[in-house]
């Protein structure tokens, strides 16, 4: 099982339940990724989980379990590593680029006192982070329910 879809256990799914509501609303993100084995997923009635196998944009099995959904039903979650490469590819951001953005305190991107208050896990803070250089949109931290352009 991938590393990120393990974070996303009993114990630890609190910590990542923001994340999956980041994803499920970055339409941006989920629209120009198409899933595929091996992904990690959230669907709203069977959780987290890998797929193991597609057919017909319907996941008939991941890793822990045999399903029957929809593809265009469930939310990519990418790891960190994932955001961080299409990041570079897309728009050429980098992990310096990140920690100055976690470590800004002049309100440059949005989040006071600085981001790094609010994402704490590598997933969280690189989509932040790509929300924010890709298309302009901070995460709603008061409602914790979508993204909100800004530019």
């Amino acid at each position: 099982m991938k590393y990120l879809c393990s974070l996303f256990s009993k114990e630890q799914k609190k910590s990542y339940k923001r994340y999956i509501t980041m994803c499920e609303k970055a339409k941006e993100i989920q629209e120009c990724h198409k899933l595929a084995e091996g992904d990690c997923f959230f669907h709203p009635e069977f959780g987290v989980y890998e797929v193991s196998q597609i057919h017909d944009d319907i996941i008939t099995t991941t890793t822990e379990r045999e399903v029957k959904c929809l593809t265009d039903e469930c939310a990519w979650l990418p790891s960190g590593e994932e955001l961080e490469k299409k990041s570079y590819n897309d728009i050429h951001l980098d992990s310096d680029g990140l920690k100055k953005f976690l470590e800004d305190n002049t309100g440059t991107f949005k989040y006071f006192p600085r981001p790094g208050v609010y994402f704490r896990t590598p997933e969280s803070q690189w989509l932040a982070y790509y929300m924010f250089e890709r298309y302009s949109k901070i995460w709603d931290l008061k409602n914790d329910e979508k993204w909100i352009k800004v530019k």
